[in-house]
């Protein structure tokens, strides 16, 4: 089993700021996953050249696994990961703002990678939201419960908790207040794969299993089939499940560079990543 396990300074990382173009999330828990615990899965769409590649990350607090892309600014960024204790998070960019916007914006923290090396659980990260005053949506999972928090320009937070069942979201805001003050209409291709989410998470096949999850990420509908930098692209995904002891399972799928005709997939568990 091929691994790429790269330690990667703690002042490089903080200056990685959250940048997405076009993502899809969906999390289970409890009775809604087979055996309990908890599932996460995500996709990541680009239409700009990049190069990925897994790290672990070992100098910012708690360890922590990631998939990170070289974007068109000649900058990596970390995409979705998950800690030692079992802290899973993936993210999705907001769409009414675009990634020149969100560099712009100044004194806002894209504090998800922050969650990984400081918190534990999900509990511990929603009790600290001053790590994440960026805009945009995120996913948590842990092996008791899944969370999604929005977050507006002016760091205002919606959060929704669940021990047991299922949540999905893409890139615009689900809460009413902050779809308003987003003054931007949902793009057809948010609210499609939002749609397509809930349909499969819904479709009567609980309780889900990581294949099912596997599934659900390479959804025709959900994944998208183009060739960057011409169309938007599926260049990665993850999905990761969450057992009650909180030992995990996890796999990576994504294509290296633009022009790679087959993607390369990682499947790892936590005893393969964090040894020590």
């Amino acid at each position: 089993m091929k691994k790429s396990l790269i330690a990667l300074t703690a002042a490089l990382l903080m200056s990685i700021p959250l940048s997405v173009s076009s993502c899809t999330l969906l999390a289970a828990a409890g009775n809604a996953v087979e055996g309990g615990g908890t599932l996460l899965g995500k996709t990541n769409d680009v239409k700009f050249p990049y190069q990925c590649k897994t790290m672990l990350v070992t100098d910012n607090g708690y360890p922590y696994y990631v998939l990170r892309y070289h974007n068109r600014i000649g900058k990596f960024r970390a995409q979705f990961g998950v800690n030692k204790y079992g802290l899973g998070i993936g993210a999705a960019g907001p769409g009414h703002l675009g990634m020149e916007q969100r560099a712009a914006m100044k004194g806002l923290k894209s504090g998800v990678w922050s969650y990984l090396g400081k918190c534990k659980t999900v509990d511990e990260a929603l009790k600290m939201p001053q790590l994440n005053t960026s805009p945009g949506n995120i996913m948590l999972v842990d092996s008791k419960e899944i969370a999604c928090v929005e977050t507006f320009d002016d760091g205002r937070q919606k959060i929704t908790r669940k021990t047991t069942g299922v949540l999905a979201h893409t890139n615009h805001y689900l809460d009413p207040k902050l779809f308003e003050l987003s003054k931007k209409a949902i793009s057809k291709s948010s609210k499609s794969r939002y749609d397509r989410s809930v349909e499969l998470l819904n479709d009567g096949r609980i309780p889900l299993t990581l294949n099912d999850f596997v599934a659900f990420v390479n959804d025709p509908k959900i994944r998208q089939y183009g060739h960057a930098p011409e169309t938007v692209e599926t260049n990665s995904s993850m999905v990761l499940q969450i057992l009650p002891n909180s030992d995990f399972k996890i796999q990576f799928q994504y294509k290296p560079n633009e022009f790679a005709s087959k993607d390369v997939v990682v499947e790892l568990t936590k005893e393969d990543i964090f040894k020590n």
